[in-house]
């Protein structure tokens, strides 16, 4: 009885108050950049190149925007490479060049699947965290990890999945282990933690060893168990 007097009075009062007069403003005048769009993409040599789901990663004074290199003409995604474009100021972009090509991954299942990615950096080095359909799962796609010494590559594979498809359950679809990101945070105690989270119609999410390409063993029992790591 009370909730319902409660949201009588309100919509009583709610509909009492007098309409606000729309103030005019002044329109503002944006200035059109010229630097480069890297979401709209274009190449080494200017020519327009199309990246989907970008990701951006912040070293120092510098922005880098990590893409997946789409060649398709129609409808279906051919993806054979990751590209990289940087930025100091957000507004004038560089192309960095191709980071890591879907050929160097030796358990991939095609050459043309270089979906969503995500880079870190951790110690003195820098992780790639990315998926792509894997022969090593009945086909599923997996989450995979690469690294480097610099954040515009080259990036070279683990050369097996970090997180194979056919190991995360439950699953509804087969492109469930998909878009990675990674989170390094330290908790309460001073205790750091490398998150890995991913997922489509599902989420999951695994902690990372220090060697930041490996699964911990949370439960130390000497394996890692899903729904226990």
């Amino acid at each position: 009885n009370h909730i319902t007097q409660f949201a009588k009075k309100s919509a009583g009062n709610l509909y009492k108050t007098a309409p606000k007069t729309i103030e005019e403003t002044t329109p503002v005048v944006l200035t059109k950049s010229t630097g480069g769009n890297p979401e709209l993409g274009f190449d080494a040599n200017g020519n327009t190149m199309y990246g989907g789901d970008p990701a951006a990663f912040v070293d120092g004074d510098t922005v880098y925007l990590y893409v997946g290199h789409d060649t398709a003409t129609n409808e279906n995604y051919v993806m054979p490479e990751w590209a990289c474009y940087s930025s100091k100021n957000m507004t004038d972009w560089n192309y960095e060049g191709v980071v890591m090509k879907a050929t160097s991954i030796s358990w991939r299942s095609n050459d043309t699947s270089a979906w969503a990615s995500q880079v870190t950096k951790y110690g003195d080095k820098y992780y790639l965290y990315y998926c792509t359909w894997d022969k090593t799962s009945g086909g599923k796609q997996s989450i995979g990890v690469a690294t480097s010494s610099s954040p515009t590559g080259p990036f070279v594979d683990k050369g097996t999945p970090l997180v194979q498809g056919s190991f995360t359950t439950p699953e509804s679809a087969s492109h469930d282990d998909i878009d990675p990101t990674i989170l390094i945070d330290t908790d309460e105690e001073g205790i750091e933690h490398r998150y890995l989270a991913w997922g489509n119609t599902r989420y999951y999410v695994c902690e990372l060893n220090e060697d930041m390409v490996s699964v911990k063993d949370l439960d130390n029992d000497g394996q890692i168990v899903m729904h226990k790591d």
